[in-house]
């Protein structure tokens, strides 16, 4: 039987991977993200949802308890993959973001992340997720937006490795990849996921919601 438990703290794989630190340490994987090797499953076409009418938001960065909607603060895989506990579970590494109630695709909050002066903007997990038995993990994400495009990525150590796929955005939210993308990971590894936006202006906005990362059915993902 595979066992997936998710770490508690900020541990930064990417430091551990490339020798940097032995144990836990400030999360900065800019430090180390050239060294991951990267394997590109996109570009792909999101898949177009009918979000219903946007309405007033308002900041939640400071949201606590994660009951709205009646969404826990831990779906699947991922802590607060619905931002319904406000950025709990996640850092802005790039950009500045916050959380807010304004048409939200999954329960009644998603992020917004918006791009600095040089154009980039980048959410990731905070807590990586131990992998004790080989499996095949399944991730998606909805967004929407201002910028261009949207690149989503699962991060492996300790063998620097990563996998992810690059998309266009809209202003209507659009699952990312229709179909949820299949990371194959061996025993003891440890895994965490970014989004990052592509080609972006400083000043352009990136709503993500509904960041899913689950264990899939015979190496099979639906």
């Amino acid at each position: 039987m595979k066992t997936l438990t998710s770490i508690s703290g900020a541990v930064c794989l990417a430091l551990l991977a490339c020798g940097k630190v032995s144990g836990p340490a400030p999360c900065d994987p800019l430090e180390c993200d050239g060294l991951f090797n990267r394997f590109d499953a996109g570009p792909m076409q999101g898949q177009p949802i009918d979000a219903g009418a946007r309405d007033g938001g308002h900041d939640g960065g400071g949201l606590d308890g994660g009951t709205d909607a009646g969404l826990p603060c831990t779906q699947g895989l991922l802590q607060n993959g619905s931002f319904e506990c406000g950025l709990n579970g996640w850092q802005i590494l790039q950009g500045t973001a916050r959380v807010a109630d304004a048409g939200a695709i999954e329960g009644r909050y998603a992020v917004e992340v918006t791009a600095d002066s040089l154009g980039q903007a980048r959410l990731n997990s905070v807590s990586p997720i131990a992998i004790d038995d080989a499996t095949t993990l399944c991730v998606a994400a909805k967004v929407q937006g201002t910028v261009t495009k949207v690149r989503l990525e699962v991060l492996r150590s300790p063998d620097n490795w990563s996998v992810g796929f690059t998309s266009p955005v809209t202003s209507s939210w659009v699952s990312l990849p229709p179909s949820k993308l299949a990371v194959e990971v061996p025993r003891n590894s440890q895994v965490w996921v970014v989004v990052r936006a592509v080609d972006a202006a400083a000043g352009q906005q990136l709503w993500v919601d509904d960041l899913v990362m689950e264990e899939g059915a015979n190496g099979h993902c639906p």
